[in-house]
């Protein structure tokens, strides 16, 4: 059975959306690029391998916890920056936990853990012309099954994918209406929207 790495996330639009396509593609140390079309602003809300057979039956599962979940009131509070187990640099803005969100990642993780591993290799992420998946990608994977024992750790955040960013107007309020099973490509970006939800 083929596996893909996969997140499930939040797909953030509009005016939040807009900002951090700016900041990525004017910083001059992006390591991964963010646009509308194939590599998406989101809010990770659980990572891991999954077996091609079972993306039906998990697609059935999103969708039912879901149902009356959307749209979800979010707030951007402050901008992160801190270093990657590579040694670069990567900027974040954090979202607000409320307990409507904190509450949506519990569920979707509960549920999709009996279908996740977190042993992911490179061939598992997508990639198409010259793309190229850094080892590092799998780190950020693998190390999200220490959220299914302990959800305290669970960070919202959307990434802007560099490092220098010079940002201070918060908070920011804002509405995401959409979630989305995608595959991760190179440095977890969302690559690849395998089902929109919403």
């Amino acid at each position: 059975m083929s596996k893909i790495a996969v997140d499930v996330a939040l797909l953030v639009s509009g005016k939040v959306e807009d900002l951090c396509i700016d900041l990525n593609q004017k910083a001059l140390d992006s390591f991964s690029v963010l646009n509308k079309k194939n590599s998406f602003v989101h809010i990770t809300l659980a990572m891991g391998v999954l077996g091609e057979n079972d993306l039906e039956k998990t697609m059935g599962i999103i969708n039912k916890i879901i149902k009356g979940k959307l749209p979800l009131d979010l707030e951007l509070i402050r901008l992160d920056c801190h270093d990657t187990p590579d040694g670069k640099k990567s900027a974040s803005f954090e979202v607000k936990k409320s307990s409507t969100l904190v509450d949506l990642h519990k569920q979707i993780l509960e549920k999709l853990i009996p279908f996740f591993s977190f042993n992911s290799e490179v061939n598992m992420f997508f990639s198409e012309g010259n793309d190229s998946i850094n080892k590092i990608s799998t780190y950020w994977v693998d190390k999200y099954k220490e959220k299914q024992n302990h959800p305290e750790l669970f960070r919202p955040h959307i990434s802007l994918k560099c490092g220098q960013v010079d940002f201070q107007n918060f908070s920011i309020k804002f509405t995401v209406n959409k979630l989305a099973l995608c595959q991760l490509g190179n440095y977890c970006s969302c690559r690849k929207i395998i089902k929109q939800f919403k």
